[in-house]
């Protein structure tokens, strides 16, 4: 019951109740993050990509790393702002000022539907987008090529991002909420099914 409760509370940062189906609002939010695990990344270039497990107020949630040059570790505890796709097309996040959240956007948009050593690839391209990140494969070359073609300048709606509060006490991190409204007999059983895919990077040791 209690994980449930959790759960509800995370996703109610990202929803408001509209009658009885719940409709996306923004509102950044002061959370407590967690590195838990590596969860089911892959080795790529003595680092860990794919992805980890994070929890955001006691939930754990799927989450992936744009952000290469600052350490993390399992076990981290830091506070974060949960930006809205909202605010971060406003401007928001640590990596704003670079203007390259529509291509991380439009690049995390695929990793739903990539393998494992698919995500590595697509994770070392989102790295070097933020700065310098691992050298890239030919795979990862071709997706970091994708992204910056200049064709993909629209926010990608479902991105969140945890910005750690301080800058530097962890890195950032993208989520995925779901956009579409959810029927009220799903909303009022499934909070504790939502699915928030991504992934994440720490050293491997």
């Amino acid at each position: 019951m209690m994980k449930k409760n959790k759960i509800a509370k995370l996703i109610a940062i990202a929803f408001v109740m509209t009658g009885s189906v719940p409709t996306i609002t923004s509102a950044a939010t002061l959370v407590n993050v967690e590195l838990v695990s590596t969860g089911s990344s892959i080795a790529y270039n003595n680092v860990m990509a794919g992805p980890y497990v994070i929890e955001v107020d006691g939930v754990p949630i799927d989450a992936l790393c744009d952000d290469f040059n600052t350490e993390s570790f399992v076990g981290q505890t830091w506070q974060a702002w949960l930006y809205s796709p909202a605010e971060i097309a406003a401007g928001a996040g640590k990596f704003a000022s670079e203007g390259m959240y529509e291509e991380i956007g439009w690049l995390f948009g695929q990793t739903d539907s990539m393998t494992s050593y698919e995500q590595a690839r697509a994770q070392s391209a989102i790295w070097n987008m933020t700065g310098a990140g691992p050298v890239l494969d030919v795979l990862a070359t071709s997706y970091f090529t994708q992204a910056t073609d200049g064709t993909h300048n629209a926010f990608n709606p479902n991105m969140w991002v945890l910005t750690a509060n301080p800058l530097g006490a962890s890195q950032e991190f993208l989520l995925k909420i779901p956009q579409v409204p959810l029927p009220a007999s799903v909303w009022l059983f499934g909070a504790g099914f939502l699915g928030l895919v991504g992934v994440a990077r720490v050293h491997n040791s």
